[in-house]
């Protein structure tokens, strides 16, 4: 499970004195961008969720700025927006002013979705007349680098598309979604040769870049797996912190993104809620967890030799979690019926495992109870 650490205030949305005109209203129409739900207030509300990344801004209250890029409608036109949030507060650091939909579209075409890569950069992506291509980006402002050499494209790596992927340049590594299967593909970014496969829990949704190496593999099933892709394994499997969320055509990309917050160690997360229903205001926000892992079994210990009076006898047990990963560096305590004997604790190790030492002073039939006590909060 997951304890959570940090929730930003809501998206600010405008109220249309604040959003006045821009440059798009002589081009796109009213009638086929004005809000399908008129707030009471607020002139414009979420559209889709194009992505979220952390930047090292120093400013007056914290080190980090926590930015999700978001695309809305408005009673003008839909726009890119640039969402920032104070990484330790939480507070939004935008203003009516430097919040307005001044973000240019790229030829024509707003920027689809947003991911952060393994070195702490984010790339973004549009439809141009070759195709779905990717660059790097600038997280502040959404500009695109655009120079040579800087494109990435899905054909070098035989694919039509990258809709899941995340590069590694340390590593010199790409892991991309396969289409609609439960594993990912392990690529040479330079050369797009496929170099491996790792099975994951379930169809892969978005691919979190940890730290050394690692990366969050978020699944359609909810569940997420934590990856060594460069030793090719799985370290642990859990239920991801938020319930998935499912528009009512079943639709889900746009609407839920997680990302990693290699400064505090986070997993965060926003979700697209719907709007406050008497003022039209933003109920999303952004979360952010410390990963807790949840035990909900102690299974029976186990002699790991013959129990007899006087004899110091380990006993093997193991704590599991809801997910079914071992949880470890916890104390079990043990309680022996049936006979007089004292038993010393013990601690689970990184797999789980804790042996209890037990001593009878007289012999007879004995019942080892075990108990462990987890802080989740």
């Amino acid at each position: 499970m997951f304890r959570q650490v940090y929730e930003s205030e809501p998206l600010p949305y405008m109220t249309a004195a604040q959003l006045g005109t821009d440059s798009y209203a002589g081009i796109l129409s009213y009638a086929t961008y004005k809000l399908k739900t008129n707030p009471t207030l607020y002139a414009e509300e979420l559209r889709t969720i194009k992505g979220i990344c952390v930047v090292r801004d120093r400013i007056a209250t914290s080190d980090t700025v926590i930015r999700v890029i978001a695309e809305t409608n408005t009673i003008v036109a839909p726009g890119p927006r640039n969402y920032s949030f104070d990484g330790t507060s939480g507070k939004s650091l935008n203003d009516p002013v430097t919040n307005r939909t001044t973000i240019p579209f790229l030829d024509g075409i707003s920027i689809v979705d947003v991911i952060t890569d393994a070195d702490g950069g984010a790339w973004g992506t549009t439809f141009f007349s070759y195709g779905m291509s990717w660059w790097p980006m600038n997280p502040r402002t959404q500009v695109l680098d655009r120079s040579a050499g800087t494109r990435v494209d899905a054909s070098t790596y035989g694919k039509t598309s990258l809709n899941v992927f995340t590069i590694d340049k340390k590593h010199n590594l790409l892991l991309a979604k396969d289409t609609e299967s439960s594993y990912i593909e392990l690529f040479n970014f330079t050369t797009g040769k496929l170099l491996d496969i790792l099975y994951t829990s379930g169809i892969p949704e978005q691919i979190i870049p940890e730290d050394a190496g690692r990366a969050f593999v978020y699944c359609k099933n909810n569940m997420l797996n934590l990856i060594d892709y460069v030793n090719r394994r799985i370290l642990s499997t859990f239920k991801a912190p938020l319930p998935r969320f499912v528009s009512s055509d079943g639709y889900q990309d746009g609407s839920q993104h997680y990302a990693y917050d290699r400064f505090f160690r986070r997993l965060l997360s926003i979700q697209k809620l719907p709007n406050d229903p008497i003022d039209g205001s933003c109920t999303s926000r952004v979360k952010g967890w410390y990963p807790v892992p949840l035990p909900v079994r102690l299974t029976k210990p186990i002699p790991l030799l013959p129990p007899r009076e006087g004899r110091n006898v380990p006993c093997l047990t193991r704590l599991i979690g809801d997910a079914g990963e071992p949880v470890g560096g916890v104390h079990v305590q043990g309680v022996m019926n049936g006979v007089t004997a004292s038993v010393s604790p013990g601690v689970s190790d990184n797999n789980g495992y804790a042996i209890l030492h037990t001593k009878a002073t007289a012999s007879g039939v004995a019942t080892l109870t075990t108990t462990a006590e987890v802080v989740t909060v």
